[in-house]
């Protein structure tokens, strides 16, 4: 029983041995650096801004905290797509850690006060490295449709209300498109325009600035907002079609991968070492009600009444009973064997 206990116990160790090690492993920063309420950094995928010095702490490894920047942001990776308007379709590219060279850099603008009307930026710059990421129509890999090379965007946040954040705009200075299908691509700068909203008709795609921002980032100042995959940000450009009168032209969007961030992100530990991290409130750009939890509900609501009703039949079978006399004697049917 003590053999079997001391190898679990070792087993134990090794599982905790490599998570350690694991969070040791992450983005390599050749550049950081802070002032007052802003923080840059620059290095290897994924995105971590401010990136703060890595201390030890026995076997521990935590990020030192600091009290004049408390934001923190991780982008694992970021994704352009190529809206094809007339046909309904888009191309996708992601820039992340397997993209050969690809390096980010950036800056954060952490708010001093969470006032109504607050507003703080975040700077990003992407480079792929190389020739560029290939980007591919979902579902085909065959062809390439364009090739991503450079991103290079602002974020603009706002305090909409007391303590509750959302990003109301985006400011691109670059979005470098190489070698597009026929046709071509331009790279996008700002003479795009950025849209809020998508929808279709039989002519294709409309975009449209009538409703609210289609990418939904938002949260409140003391929770962590954590996302799989933002809704794209989409720019669009317009052009002159043969009646001379404006027509969309072509489309880009941006999307986030596993971004996660926190304003507040500085926690004192119990021996008083202050420390950056992801608080355990987190507002999930998800629905409560996803389509799979509504499939799951439908499926258990479906097998609970088909199971229901199995049972209510059964127990409502009867035996015949007219030839049944409690008064008379009982039948009693002998047999012999041969």
């Amino acid at each position: 029983m003590m053999k079997r206990f001391g190898l679990y116990a070792s087993f134990f160790e090794f599982l905790l041995m490599i998570f350690t090690i694991s969070t040791v492993r992450g983005p390599k920063i050749e550049h950081d650096s802070q002032t007052g309420a802003s923080a840059s950094a620059s290095g290897s995928f994924p995105i971590v801004l401010p990136h703060n010095e890595l201390k030890q702490d026995g076997a521990k490894f935590y990020l030192e905290g600091d009290e004049k920047n408390t934001c923190l942001l991780y982008i694992e990776s970021i994704s352009v797509v190529l809206y094809n308007v007339k046909q309904k379709m888009s191309a996708w590219a992601t820039i992340n850690a397997t993209s050969k060279g690809a390096t980010y850099s950036g800056s954060i603008e952490c708010p001093a006060t969470h006032n109504t009307g607050q507003e703080f930026k975040i700077s990003l710059q992407a480079i792929a490295g190389g020739e560029g990421v290939s980007g591919y129509y979902i579902g085909d890999k065959k062809k390439v449709i364009f090739r991503l090379s450079k991103v290079d965007v602002d974020l603009i946040f706002n305090f909409t209300s007391s303590a509750y954040w959302e990003l109301v705009n985006a400011d691109v200075r670059t979005i470098s498109l190489d070698g597009a299908e026929e046709g071509g691509v331009p790279s996008v700068d700002n003479t795009w325009r950025l849209v809020s909203g998508i929808s279709s008709n039989n002519k294709g795609w409309i975009f449209t600035d009538n409703q609210s921002p289609a990418w939904n980032i938002n949260g409140f100042k003391d929770y962590a907002f954590s996302c799989a995959r933002t809704s794209p940000i989409i720019w669009a450009k317009e052009a002159k079609d043969h009646n001379d009168e404006k027509s969309l032209e072509h489309a880009v969007g941006l999307a986030f991968h596993n971004l996660q961030f926190q304003l507040n992100s500085t926690y004192i530990s119990p021996d008083k070492k202050r420390m950056a991290k992801f608080g355990w409130r987190v507002n999930d750009c998800a629905p409560l009600l996803s389509i799979g939890t509504w499939m799951i509900l439908l499926v258990a609501i479906i097998f609970i009444g088909v199971l229901s009703f199995g049972f209510l039949m059964l127990n409502s079978v009867q035996t015949m009973s007219r030839f049944d006399d409690p008064k008379q004697k009982q039948i009693i049917i002998s047999s012999k064997e041969n």
